[in-house]
């Protein structure tokens, strides 16, 4: 059964945006974004590689884009996602001397190989990685997940800086 909507609700729907964060395993945030199209936008995101990450995405409606656009700023400077690129002075702030090219949040926690290049922690392909794994000089790995060797994050992110 369909019920039609008044003229004021789709006028206000028209105008609606959404705030939507993405979480890879373990409720990890990898990205905090807004937008009017859900639909555009995620196809935009599934032509990154981190997006095959994504596992669980949550949506929350704004009735404007001005309000949607602040609780995407606070979230994202307050939650730290993975993915997100902050605004250019901020990031200057919070990248070191010793990599300035980091781009993103410093990346925090564990990470398994293949999420170091989905998430683009490290500048190379997987089997690029595994291969410098085998070198002196590799960060050790930190526990298991599984299968799967985990690496501190940033030590990852640091050893690539070095090998550049």
């Amino acid at each position: 059964m369909s019920v039609p909507l008044p003229l004021t609700t789709r006028q206000r729907m028209a105008g609606a945006c959404a705030v939507y964060r993405i979480y890879g395993a373990d409720d990890c945030l990898l990205y905090v974004g807004m937008t009017g199209d859900l639909r555009k936008r995620f196809a935009d995101h599934a032509s990154q590689r981190w997006f095959l990450l994504a596992e669980t995405i949550r949506v929350e409606w704004f009735a404007t884009e001005a309000t949607a656009r602040e609780a995407e700023r606070r979230a994202i400077r307050s939650e730290h996602p993975r993915r997100n690129i902050m605004d250019r002075k901020e990031r200057e702030e919070r990248t070191s001397p010793e990599s300035p090219h980091l781009r993103l949040v410093p990346p925090q926690g564990t990470v398994t190989l293949t999420e170091a290049v989905a998430l683009d922690i490290v500048d190379c392909t997987l089997h690029a990685l595994r291969k410098a794994s085998q070198r002196a000089g590799f960060p050790p790995h930190t526990g298991f997940r599984g299968l799967a060797k985990e690496y501190d994050a940033l030590a990852l992110a640091e050893f690539d800086a070095r090998r550049r």
